[in-house]
Formats: C-alpha cells, sequence, structure tokens
C-alpha cells in the first residue's frame, strides 16, 4: 500500500509491487501442502520482518537493494 513512498520511480514501484504478487500466491499455493499452514506461515512472517528491518537500515542512495527488501517483506 505504500509502494509509492518508496524512492525512485513511483509507477514502476507501483507495477512491481503488484506483478511481484502473483508468483507469491503461486509460491504459497505449492508449499502450504507440503509445509503445513503453521509453519509457512512463521517462515514467511520471519523472513518479512527480517527483510523489513534490514531495509530501513540501508542507506538510501542503494535504492535497488531498498526497493528489493521492501518488495521481498510485502510479497510474504
Amino acid at each position: 500500500m505504500s509502494s509509492v513512498n518508496l524512492s525512485g520511480n513511483i509507477y514502476i514501484n507501483f507495477i512491481l509491487s503488484t506483478t511481484v504478487e502473483i508468483p507469491s500466491y503461486l509460491v504459497t499455493f505449492f508449499f502450504i501442502d507440503r509445509m503445513g499452514r503453521k509453519p509457512l506461515l512463521v517462515f514467511c512472517q520471519c523472513l518479512a520482518g527480517i527483510s523489513c528491518v534490514i531495509a530501513a537500515f540501508i542507506s538510501k542512495d542503494l535504492k535497488e537493494v531498498v526497493t528489493t527488501l521492501t518488495l521481498l517483506g510485502t510479497i510474504i
């Protein structure tokens, strides 16, 4: 929801944040039967939290890295 607040082009950030959700739904659909709901949820929440915390401490000069980590946090 706040992809337009990222540094860089707001339109590209919005397109990236919407298109990155399609693979996340497919991966979740695939792994939910193999891992179970609780372990998958714990793994995804930890990965999202770690990537968002790391993105908060990275310099704004590295726009691509911050965008990638933020998208990784929002995918999951």
